[in-house]
């Protein structure tokens, strides 16, 4: 009875410690492939309408711009979003391929899907833009 019961507690445990982990990585555990066909620039309001596309996946966010490609490496990230449809907020802190830190934020409010890439904390001249999602899939 008393093994049953250290179970149960062990169980409810990895569930408890689990749950923020499963809800916060079902969006970066699935591969989709993200586009934009506008970016507002946020540290002057300026908007520019150009195509990119973003992947994120387990462990990176690339950022694709005709045959260029930019890869940020997700080293944590913080908040919870379950599906894609609904309201829901990721933070990764990233580094790219020359170890620039920074932020990048994939979310869904009520203005739509966005994809905020911040690149100041590591560079003060990096970039900086919300770029705004028009449609995405799920590969």
């Amino acid at each position: 009875m008393s093994q049953i019961k250290s179970r149960n507690y062990l169980l409810i445990l990895l569930i408890a410690f689990a749950l923020p982990w499963t809800l916060q990585a079902q969006v970066l555990s699935h591969e989709i492939e993200w586009s934009s066909s506008k970016s507002v620039n946020l540290n002057s309001g300026d908007t520019l309408s150009f195509a990119v596309k973003f992947v994120s996946k387990t462990g990176t966010v690339d950022m694709i711009q005709g045959d260029s490609s930019i890869p940020f490496f997700i080293q944590s990230s913080e908040g919870t979003w379950s599906e894609v449809t609904q309201s829901g907020i990721l933070t990764c802190q990233v580094k790219d391929e020359s170890d620039t830190r920074g932020v990048i934020i994939l979310g869904h409010d009520s203005r739509g899907l966005y994809i905020i890439v911040d690149m100041t904390p590591g560079n003060p001249e990096g970039v900086n833009r919300r770029f705004v999602i028009d449609s995405y899939q799920v590969k």
